[in-house]
């Protein structure tokens, strides 16, 4: 799938937190396994989850695992990021 400069450039602005909780849900992991793997509240996570969803335009953890796996030069940003 073709990736454009833009939605690489879109991704590659988030703040570190938000790339942590795009790489756990490309990596199907629910919110409990983000909570268990981060440290990090299940309120803080869902919040951060949330933000993420608002910054990229994808609503669904599901729609934005699918977009994120499908966009390999996406998927390897973010996880290099990290």
């Amino acid at each position: 799938m073709t990736t454009t400069p833009e939605e690489i450039e879109k991704y590659r602005r988030l703040p570190p937190y938000l790339k942590q909780v795009a790489v756990l849900l490309a990596s199907g992991c629910s919110v409990t396994e983000m909570v268990f793997l981060t440290g990090l509240s299940e309120v803080t996570v869902r919040a951060y989850r949330n933000r993420l969803y608002d910054a990229t335009g994808i609503h669904g953890g599901l729609k934005l695992a699918v977009f994120i796996v499908r966009h390999p030069q996406i998927e390897k940003m973010l996880r290099e990021s990290l």
